[in-house]
């Protein structure tokens, strides 16, 4: 009875009953998650490729419209001769120099609709680019907020080790007590040695895990190399029911927007490909001045004017143009097939998302409570091991039990913020809920 009286009060000198947490990536820079947004919409080459996506656009659709200006074009000759010819009577037959110039002025009337079919595709080329720089966008920063997220559950990995590592090694120091007292056995002392070896090399494991997601971020963002990690908001959970949510998405998601827009675009090329059936219609008006020294005596007009009006009728070209319809037609099913097959993909992933929220939200609970019983129970273990009332093996299985169960409750806390993103972009109305802090590096 002595001996243990004396073993308590030396365990209380060497083992506190409580211990400090550890806070890891302390010393870096923190960067919020709407920071490392901004970020990456401003120095991210996929961003940056989809924008001149939207440039190219513009200049297409200027390419279009020019169709539609007349066309003005000037040119002058000169030419000069060593000397001039004259004939046997002494006229002049061919000037020593002569001056010619020229104004022409060239205005398409008609081109049976394909100038404005081509210039309308070009116009909705626009917006289906700004559409597809959306997804490009989106498809970014959720990367980001994964990456984002993946480091929390990497710091809180490594933070749960460190604790573990605290507690097998207290743990280690009550065994070695009670063996110097001769309470327990050697093989008591191994066993514990041996759960801190591998609770340590699991503490290497998460500091590499963890510094694999900076990696990751650093990536997508372009962050320096010392920077942590903040625990962001929870996210906006849009309040709707199954159906109001895949509605939402037929509404809201950019890329079923593109797909439709795209549709547009391969219908007007059909009308594009009728207008080669039928006639093209222009107007050419010409300006010309010419002058010659000497004059021959058969130069008489020194300016002249006209105007053309130019009619084409295609009558054969080998069955080009209807080689041309039917392609047209073609990509036009083919870009309605794929509208559709995007709209019961989007239907299937609306229903999967908010399934995995529901999922992870009900055994987040249970993981509440598995963490508070587990806890709870380590605490009573550890004491009973000190008055010798708990064997080694349940100081170990309680530690492990209840590491597992705040490891699972950490990443199950995440992986909810995390689908709650994922339904939003399904939905189509993730952009909408991201704050950069800058308008013209985010979403317009």
């Amino acid at each position: 009875m002595i001996t243990r009286m004396v073993w308590v009060i030396v365990s209380g000198l060497v083992m506190p009953w409580g211990w400090p947490e550890f806070v890891t990536g302390e010393g870096g820079q923190p960067i919020s998650l709407e920071e490392v947004y901004t970020k990456a919409l401003e120095v991210n080459e996929q961003i940056s490729i989809a924008r001149e996506n939207v440039n190219l656009a513009r200049a297409e659709k200027n390419k279009a419209l020019s169709v539609l200006f007349p066309i003005l074009t000037g040119e002058a000759n000169y030419t000069r001769r060593p000397d001039e010819i004259l004939s046997p009577g002494g006229n002049v037959s061919r000037p020593k120099e002569e001056r010619i110039y020229e104004l022409r002025l060239k205005q398409p009337l008609y081109s049976g609709g394909r100038a404005m079919a081509a210039y309308q595709s070009a116009k909705e080329g626009i917006k289906e680019n700004a559409e597809e720089l959306r997804v490009v966008q989106e498809n970014l920063l959720f990367d980001v907020a994964t990456a984002y997220y993946n480091g929390l559950k990497a710091k809180k990995t490594l933070s749960l080790a460190q604790v573990e590592v605290e507690r097998l090694e207290r743990h280690q120091k009550a065994s070695e007590s009670r063996f110097n007292v001769g309470e327990v056995t050697k093989t008591v002392v191994l066993r514990a040695q041996a759960e801190l070896s591998r609770a340590r090399a699991d503490l290497v494991r998460a500091e590499a895990e963890f510094k694999m997601a900076q990696d990751q971020l650093i990536l997508l963002a372009k962050l320096p190399p010392d920077f942590d990690v903040l625990d962001p908001p929870v996210p906006f959970l849009p309040p709707r029911t199954e159906t109001d949510l895949i509605q939402m998405a037929y509404e809201k998601r950019p890329d079923l927007t593109a797909s439709k827009i795209r549709e547009g675009i391969f219908l007007n090329g059909i009308r594009f490909a009728r207008g080669g059936f039928l006639p093209t219609l222009s107007l050419e008006g010409t300006y010309s001045k010419q002058n010659q020294d000497p004059k021959n005596q058969f130069f008489f007009v020194k300016r002249d004017e006209q105007a053309t009006l130019t009619l084409t009728l295609p009558i054969f070209e080998g069955g080009l143009r209807l080689a041309e319809l039917r392609e047209a037609r073609s990509k036009a099913r083919q870009a309605g097939l794929e509208r559709t097959l995007l709209e019961d993909r989007i239907e299937v992933e609306v229903k999967t998302a908010l399934r995995d929220l529901e999922t992870v939200t009900s055994v987040l609970e249970n993981f509440k409570d598995q963490v508070a019983f587990a806890q709870e129970n380590f605490t009573l273990v550890e004491k009973q091991f000190v008055f010798g009332l708990a064997t080694n093996i349940d100081v170990l299985d309680a530690n492990s039990l209840l590491h597992e169960a705040q490891q699972q409750l950490s990443n199950t806390q995440y992986d909810r913020d995390l689908a709650i993103l994922r339904l939003q972009k399904v939905v189509g109305i993730f952009l909408d809920h991201v704050h950069t802090g800058k308008k013209e590096a985010g979403v317009d």
